[in-house]
């Protein structure tokens, strides 16, 4: 939004998959390093939006995500690190809708929320 305050996630293919890509390349890097992260999340808090650097995602938009992206990159690497979809503080963010999603179980490994 050409804003360093809120915002949204740009809901493009080619950016979660450049996403998708660059948490992998972190997990991996780390790794070289000898530091194993077990778990990863695409956004915090991604309903909040705030007058500080945020980033609203919609339900929809991390199921597209991290079924179609995320997920599937991190298979193709070889990667076993867990999804955590994040902490949830608004009411009206339907983490339940991200975790029951068809083929989410299937296109990731470990899908944890909280």
């Amino acid at each position: 939004n050409q804003a360093f305050d809120g915002g949204a996630m740009k809901d493009e293919p080619r950016v979660y998959d450049a996403y998708a890509l660059y948490l992998a390349r972190f997990v991996e890097s780390y790794r070289a390093q000898g530091i194993d992260i077990s778990m990863v999340v695409p956004q915090n808090e991604p309903g909040q939006l705030t007058h500080y650097p945020s980033c609203d995602w919609r339900p929809a938009q991390y199921v597209a995500f991290i079924r179609d992206h995320l997920g599937p990159t991190f298979r193709r690497r070889g990667l076993a690190t867990q999804i955590f979809v994040g902490t949830i503080n608004r009411q009206d963010w339907d983490v339940f809708s991200v975790l029951k999603a068809p083929g989410i179980s299937t296109a990731v490994r470990n899908l944890k929320a909280c």
